[in-house]
């Protein structure tokens, strides 16, 4: 285990600008890529004259002001959420860059009809899709020439040495962008860090040699002391201090936070998603305006398929049951992918492999499944057997994202986790198909599918198709 011997644990910096004033330039350099991104979308649009120059202020009802202050509407509310000093996740980021884009799309609309200039609506909604395109790829660049200079990277120091403080070291280091580099654990308590883990020796007394840095405190709830400890120390230095709280099973999307005067309690408001009439509506909305669109596109893709698979014979998609919303069954379709026999062929395999019978009882899945045709191979490889479950969504059997379909025997394997599973109709893709599919284990396929149904949200649902895209091109865990 690495040690640092000394109690500095502060970072010999070899650039020229202090860590405040990084924070400036990061901020600034987000700033004016989110200028010019839009500025981008509006000389598409609305020509040159949509900026400062040319006639823009002329006179104030003159169209190309309303993009003007749409857009200033736009960058306010990216610096009132902190998009320009606090690192997010990217999900929550993208999440609430799309938003702000939608709101100054709806400042720029209501201003042009406010001034009587409806004409010019279509292309001030093609300006801002258009720097919905451009945003994204113009922060991500900025990020990354950043992190190149070592402007955007931020040293951060986990203070517990316990399955929590491992969590959230490991929670930090799946989110790049973020830009946070774990330089040390500070250990207290009980250790379960692995040997090779980098350790700081400190007490909350060095805490002024943590200044520049993010904190987070992830200590069990039996070292309350030393978290108080901590958090006064902190309190009067420099640092940025994250306070990681262990909630599982606890709904976190849409939780709302408050405190009572006097009283060291959070309250945390939880709300269930799935539950609401109108996240329902919207959630369907959603499924049949994507599963109908996307069986137009692929019909005759599907046709040459469903032509191949019955070339041995047998029927091109068959249905196999599973358990659906509420516990009502239903054929789960799919193109055949196995040999006419699959049944007494897998009867015969677990018979004389105890290999495979141990996964197939561990998993429901064998890896190299002797069942498997060669056409049937290639469909499992790349998820296009699935495609026919376009039919079980606009039946309204199936969701486009939602949990794993699973069969009556795997139900119990979810134990305490059944309601959720319940709770939501299955679905063709959902987040255990975009973390690993089958190389992760079923206990966390439960996980992954509890934690969606629990904190579902439209745009977890929007974010998870396109993730869903590059997981079947990249082909990651398929089998």
């Amino acid at each position: 285990m690495n040690r640092d011997k000394t109690n500095s644990a502060a970072t010999d910096r070899t650039e020229f600008y202090p860590a405040h004033a990084h924070a400036v330039i990061c901020g600034v350099a987000l700033a004016a890529s989110d200028v010019l991104a839009i500025a981008v979308a509006g000389h598409v649009f609305n020509g040159p004259g949509a900026w400062p120059g040319s006639h823009l202020f002329e006179r104030f009802d003159h169209a190309p002001v309303a993009a003007f202050i749409a857009a200033a509407l736009a960058i306010l509310r990216f610096a009132a959420l902190r998009h320009y000093s606090n690192r997010l996740p990217m999900l929550r980021e993208l999440r609430e860059l799309f938003g702000t884009l939608i709101f100054g799309c709806a400042c720029h609309v209501g201003l042009l009809l406010l001034r009587g200039y409806a004409a010019e609506i279509v292309p001030a909604v093609l300006m801002w899709v258009y720097a919905a395109a451009l945003v994204p790829p113009a922060r991500l660049a900025v990020k990354l020439g950043l992190m190149k200079m070592r402007f955007w990277q931020r040293d951060l120091y986990v203070i517990g040495s316990g399955q929590l403080a491992l969590d959230a070291a490991t929670a930090v280091e799946t989110e790049l962008l973020m830009g946070l580099a774990l330089k040390a654990f500070v250990p207290a308590g009980k250790s379960l860090l692995p040997r090779d883990a980098r350790v700081a020796s400190l007490s909350p007394l060095d805490a002024p040699s943590l200044a520049g840095s993010v904190v987070m405190v992830a200590l069990d709830r039996d070292d309350a002391v030393l978290q108080q400890a901590w958090l006064r120390a902190l309190g009067s230095v420099a640092a940025s201090v994250v306070l990681v709280a262990d909630v599982p099973g606890v709904p976190l999307h849409g939780m709302r936070t408050t405190y009572v005067k006097s009283h060291e309690l959070l309250l945390m408001q939880v709300r269930d998603n799935l539950s609401r009439w109108h996240v329902r509506f919207f959630k369907r909305c959603l499924d049949l305006a994507g599963a109908i669109s996307i069986s137009m596109m692929l019909a005759p893709f599907l046709l040459y398929i469903a032509w191949q698979v019955r070339k041995d014979g047998g029927r091109a998609i068959y249905g196999h049951p599973r358990i659906g919303h509420n516990g009502r069954p239903f054929n789960c379709y799919k193109f055949r992918s196995m040999v006419v026999d699959a049944n007494a062929k897998l009867a015969e395999l677990l018979e004389r492999d105890p290999e495979a019978k141990r996964d197939w009882e561990r998993d429901f899945k064998l890896k190299n499944d002797p069942r498997v045709t060669r056409i049937g191979s290639f469909l499992r490889r790349t998820s296009l057997d699935e495609l026919p479950q376009l039919w079980n969504v606009i039946r309204g059997d199936m969701s486009l994202v939602g949990p794993r379909p699973i069969v009556q025997a795997e139900l119990e394997r979810y134990a305490a986790d059944v309601p959720y599973y319940l709770m939501a109709r299955p679905g063709m893709t959902g987040l255990w198909q975009v973390s690993g599919r089958n190389d992760a284990d079923y206990t966390t396929r439960v996980y992954l599918d509890a934690w969606y149904v629990r904190n579902w949200s439209l745009w977890y649902d929007i974010a998870i198709l396109f993730m869903t895209v590059r997981t079947v091109f990249k082909r990651d865990g398929a089998y």
